[in-house]
């Protein structure tokens, strides 16, 4: 399907509208490709959120005495169980 946007620089509901229509399809046809995820957090939250990620650490560490909780696939993996239950909550926003 190809689609094709005129923007009138002398309207601005025109223009509006025009970018919704390519937010829409670039949301439809694009993004589930790229995937790109924005977390937003308050201080207090964000707080939370590493203290949760320095306990898990050690008890990673304690787990794996070989391993350390700056290694990378821990850190992906942590990251990835933060993104996943701010879905689950709609607590979440996507760029």
């Amino acid at each position: 399907m190809k689609v094709t946007l005129v923007f009138d620089t002398e309207d601005p509901r025109g223009l509006a509208d025009a970018l919704k229509m390519a937010s829409y399809f670039h949301q439809k046809y694009v993004d589930h490709t790229y995937n790109v995820t924005k977390l937003t957090f308050d201080k207090i939250r964000l707080i939370k959120v590493l203290r949760n990620f320095v306990k898990e650490g050690q008890r990673f560490e304690e787990q794996n005495p070989d391993k350390s909780m700056t290694n990378l696939r821990y850190v992906k993996d942590f990251v990835d169980n933060l993104i996943e239950e701010q879905r689950r909550k709609k607590d979440i926003t996507f760029s």
